[in-house]
C-alpha cells in the first residue's frame, strides 16, 4: 500500500481509529492530543497548557516543555512522527500504560506511550491542515501539512519564544460529519484534566475573547 493510500484509508474510515465519524470522533482525537501535552508536563517539563478554539473551528495547543524534536533539514524527524505509521512513537491515550520511552530517545516529546493504534500521525491525516511549531533554545522550527501531505520544507528561524510546542490544526469536514467541538464539552474536559493532574494549569481561550483557567492543587 502506498503512502497516499494509507492516508486515504484513514480519511475514508476515521471511525476505525477514532471510534466515530461524528463529533464524538473529533472529541476522541482531541483527548489524545491533550494527553500528549499533559504527559510532557507530568514529566516535569512545563506546567501550563493553552488551548485556543478559533472562529473557523481551528484548534491550537501550546505547552512550555522541551519542544517537539522536528530534526533538521538534513536529518528530519518530523516525517517519522507525523507521516510514518510504523516509525511513529505510540503516544499515551491516558488509559493503561504498558511502557515508557527511554529518556535518551529524542523522538518527538519523549512521552510515555502505550501499545495501541492511536498515533499522532493519524490526527495529522484527518486534519484539513496542521502546523507544528517547536521552540527550543532561541530557534523556531515549523512544518506544515495539508490533508495528510507535507506542504513545503522544514522552516528554521530565530525566536524569542519560551521553549515548548505549538500545534494548530483543523479537523477536516470532508472526514468527519461534524468537526465543531462544543464549548461546554471543552470546559468540562479541561476541568477534568486539571482535577486529575495536580500542578498543571489549563487555559482555554475561546475565539480570542474568553479566557478560562483550570488548575488544581490536589492530586
Amino acid at each position: 500500500m502506498s503512502f497516499n493510500q494509507k492516508i486515504e484509508k484513514v480519511r475514508s474510515y476515521p471511525q476505525n481509529i477514532f471510534r466515530s465519524k461524528s463529533v464524538d470522533g473529533v472529541k476522541h482525537a482531541f483527548e489524545l492530543l491533550i494527553n500528549i501535552f499533559t504527559l510532557e508536563a507530568k514529566r516535569g517539563y512545563g506546567d501550563k497548557i493553552i488551548v485556543t478554539l478559533f472562529e473557523d473551528q481551528s484548534i491550537s495547543i501550546r505547552d512550555f516543555g522541551r519542544g517537539i524534536s522536528l530534526g533538521t533539514k538534513e536529518n528530519p524527524k518530523w516525517h517519522e512522527m507525523f507521516c510514518e505509521p510504523k516509525a511513529a512513537s505510540k503516544w499515551a491515550y491516558g488509559y493503561q500504560l504498558n511502557s515508557i520511552m527511554d529518556e535518551n530517545e529524542d523522538l518527538g516529546l519523549n512521552r510515555e506511550y502505550e501499545e495501541s493504534e492511536y498515533e499522532l500521525h493519524h490526527i495529522q491525516f484527518v486534519s484539513e491542515y496542521m502546523e507544528i511549531h517547536s521552540f527550543k533554545d532561541g530557534f523556531e522550527k515549523v512544518v506544515h501539512f495539508k490533508k495528510g501531505l507535507v506542504d513545503g520544507d522544514l522552516e528554521i528561524k530565530g525566536s524569542s519564544e519560551p521553549n515548548g510546542s505549538y500545534i494548530i490544526f483543523k479537523f477536516d469536514n470532508e472526514v468527519f460529519d461534524d468537526t465543531a467541538l462544543p464549548r461546554k464539552w471543552l470546559e468540562k474536559h479541561l476541568m477534568l484534566c486539571a482535577a486529575l493532574n495536580s500542578g498543571i494549569s489549563y487555559v482555554l481561550n475561546i475565539k480570542n475573547s474568553l479566557f478560562l483557567i483550570f488548575s488544581s492543587g490536589f492530586g
